[in-house]
Order: C-alpha cells, then structure tokens, then sequence
C-alpha cells in the first residue's frame, strides 16, 4: 500500500470499515512509515477537535476554570 492509498483509506480506517486484506496492508504500511503515522495521528487529534466544537458549554465549569484574580480584575476595569 502507498501513502496516496493510506489517505484514501484512513477514514474507513478509523470507523473500522476496512475489509480485512485491506487492513491488514494499511497496517503493514503504518509499521513501517512514520510519515503516515503521523498523518494518522494528526487526523484522530482532527476529528476530536472538531467534536469537541460542538459539545455544549458547561457554563459553571467554564466560569469554576476562570481565576478569580482575573474576574477582579475586569470588574474593576469595567468600572473605571
């Protein structure tokens, strides 16, 4: 398998769609080919990213996560 292939390939990849032979060559060419490793990788990170887009915000965690200092000092910002 090529690395032309191994992009063709990838989201049947990641979704477990592959039929089994070629699984086992996408496999056989991750062994060996870090660049497509990589590719991999940065793709997973890819479609993590973008559900988390789309995930609701929590709006108590997001306000727990913002020090206090910081709320201080925008409040007085605002005042002035």
């Amino acid at each position: 398998m090529t690395c032309a292939q191994i992009a063709e390939f990838l989201t049947d990849f990641i979704d477990e769609e592959l039929p089994d032979a070629v699984h086992a060559d996408f496999v056989a060419h991750m062994v060996i080919c870090p660049d497509c490793q990589r590719y991999l990788d940065s793709f997973r990170k890819t479609i993590e990213l973008g559900r988390g887009a789309y995930d609701p915000i929590d709006p108590i965690k997001e306000v727990a996560d913002i020090p206090e200092l910081l709320v201080q000092a925008i409040l007085r910002a605002r005042e002035s």
